[in-house]
This record gives structure tokens, C-alpha cells and sequence, in this order.
């Protein structure tokens, strides 16, 4: 399980030269963030917190799974594999969630941008990679709980073995 462990601390760098439709825009880009829920099936969910009132309906999640990335040359709204419009939230960050993800998923990397709109000006957040992995890692790391820590390193565990079963 150590070596299990260790794994989930390596992080993936998007490679810039693809991301460059999606990069970081200095001005009004706001902040980016993912989470794991654990509800009813396994979800990777992506917060923003935008720095300008975003027009309305025009928060954006752009994703890309490993395959694609690895493949295109340059990332594109187009070569997205999938599209969510974020919702909004009452604090004024917005949420959108990858749902029905399986345990055995546990090194699928999605890749990220978040793209709006605001006052005719488009913004966009760069590109981030998330995977269950990767933010079980970020939990092993940082968190000031044990518990946490348990659940995070159990769900790496788990996540391995389902792997290796269901690619016998």
C-alpha cells in the first residue's frame, strides 16, 4: 500500500503549448479548485470563484480526458469531451460535478479550464488537471485530520484494487 501511496503524490503539469486557447487570464480569472464527493457514487467536482459578475449562463467547464489531452495538439472548446454549464451558488462561486465515476477510475486524469463571460470581456481560468487521486493526495498532505487522512489514503487503496480486478 506504500507504493500505492507514493503514486498518488505524483502530480501531472498540463503541457502549456496545448493549453494556450484556455490560459490563465491575469485580469478578472478568478479561482479555480476541485473536491471528491463520495455521496452515492464517486463525483470530481470544480469550484470557481470568479472575479467579475459573470453574464448570466456563461460559466463554462471545459474537460478533457487523458486520452484526448495526450492526443490533440492544442485543446479547444470544439475537442472538449464534455461541456457543463457551472451553476451558480449563494456565495457567489459557481459548481459543476463530474458524477458516476467508478473506484477503479482512480488515475483518470480530467483536465480542466473554466471559461465566462462578463460585461463582453471572455476570461478564463488556465487549465487544471484533477483526478480522485490527485486530490486524495492533496488530502494525505494537508489535512488536520486524521480521519480525513484514513478515508483519503483507503480510497487510494480501494481505487487500486478495483483497478486491478477489473482489468484482469
Amino acid at each position: 500500500t506504500d507504493a500505492m501511496i507514493r503514486k498518488a503524490f505524483l502530480e501531472e503539469i498540463p503541457d502549456t503549448t496545448k493549453t494556450v486557447n484556455f490560459a490563465f487570464s491575469a485580469e478578472g480569472s478568478g479561482a479555480m479548485y476541485g473536491s471528491l464527493s463520495l455521496d452515492d457514487a464517486i463525483a470530481l467536482n470544480y469550484y470557481y470563484v470568479p472575479t467579475y459578475e459573470p453574464d448570466e449562463g456563461s460559466v463554462q467547464l471545459y474537460l478533457w480526458d487523458y486520452d484526448t489531452f495526450r492526443d490533440v495538439s492544442m485543446t479547444t472548446k470544439e475537442n472538449a469531451d464534455l461541456v457543463l454549464e457551472m451553476m451558480p451558488n449563494d456565495d457567489g462561486s459557481y459548481f459543476a460535478s463530474m458524477t458516476g465515476l467508478a473506484a477503479k477510475q482512480i488515475d483518470d486524469t480530467l483536465y480542466a479550464s473554466i471559461v465566462y463571460t462578463s460585461g463582453g470581456k471572455t476570461y478564463c481560468s488556465g487549465t487544471m488537471p484533477h483526478s480522485i487521486n490527485s486530490y486524495c493526495a492533496y488530502l494525505i498532505k494537508n489535512s488536520d485530520s486524521a480521519v480525513v487522512r484514513e478515508l483519503a489514503e483507503a480510497i487510494v487503496v480501494y481505487g487500486y484494487y478495483a483497478d486491478a480486478y477489473f482489468d484482469r
